[in-house]
Order: C-alpha cells, then structure tokens, then sequence
C-alpha cells in the first residue's frame, strides 16, 4: 500500500479539477488515452454499501502515474490531528492514528485537509486535519522507509 497525490481533471465523463491523495490498493486498471493525451485509471469507491470503480483522468503521462505504484506496499500508520469529523464539520480535537490502507482518499481544503477513510462494514468517515496532502504524503514516505 503507498499513498500518493494525483491531479484529477475528470471524474466520470464530467471536468472536475481537484488533487486527490490516493491510496494504491483501490486504483484499478489504468492505460494511457492518447485522444485526450490524458492517463486514464479506476479507483474503487464506497458508496450506498457497494463498492464501485469510478472512472477518473489525470493529465499525468503514464510512466509518471506508473511509478507511484513502484514504491514499497506495506501498511503504514499516520498520526493525524484532526479539527473535526463528519460532513458537517463536528468540532472533535484529537491525534488520531490511523491505518494509511484505510485511507480511501484526500484533498486539500483552503487551509485544512480533508480525509476519507474507510470505517469498516462499508461505512466511511471525514476527517478535518490540520496536515494537508503534502503532509501526509511525506510521513507516509518516511513512515515506509523506516
């Protein structure tokens, strides 16, 4: 399992423009679409109690969107301090250590992180952090290496 950051410029056949930190384990196949010039993946979501890939494009080349899946894929544990929970933003000031696999996804959100992980029995849960994408893409490096 690696975590890593991709620009999204598709999700589905709708534009949509934001930086996911992505976990490994849930992209499916992906292949280079040289009509768009853009890398093509699956990444497989949670939603309604199904799992479903969802089809999302990147302007990344395929040898650089590749390479994120060469690291080393072990599980990992990140400390996060998070602000708050839930869609709704519910004040809850706590380090919390979660499980990097159980990360489906994150992004940046003006000065805050948002993260989404998978609470088990298909169920997710929203994290407000203090650490953005790059912050979290770095300790799960370091943590990996150490």
């Amino acid at each position: 399992m690696a975590l890593f950051s991709v620009d999204v410029t598709k999700r589905g056949v709708k534009d949509f423009s934001r930086t996911y930190l992505l976990n490994t384990e849930k992209v499916g196949n992906f292949y280079y679409d040289s009509g768009d010039s853009e890398t093509v993946f699956y990444y497989v979501e949670s939603k309604d109690g199904e799992k479903k890939p969802v089809r999302y494009h990147t302007a990344e080349g395929y040898t650089t969107f590749e390479d994120h899946f060469n690291e080393a894929m072990e599980k990992r544990r990140l400390n996060l301090q998070v602000v708050a929970y839930g869609v709704n933003d519910e004040s809850w000031e706590k380090d919390v250590n979660i499980d990097a696999n159980s990360i489906i996804y994150a992004w940046d959100d003006g000065s805050y992180g948002r993260v989404v992980v998978d609470n088990g029995a298909f169920n997710t849960l929203q994290y407000k952090t203090v650490e953005k994408i790059a912050d979290i893409e770095s300790e799960s490096s370091t943590s990996a290496s150490a």
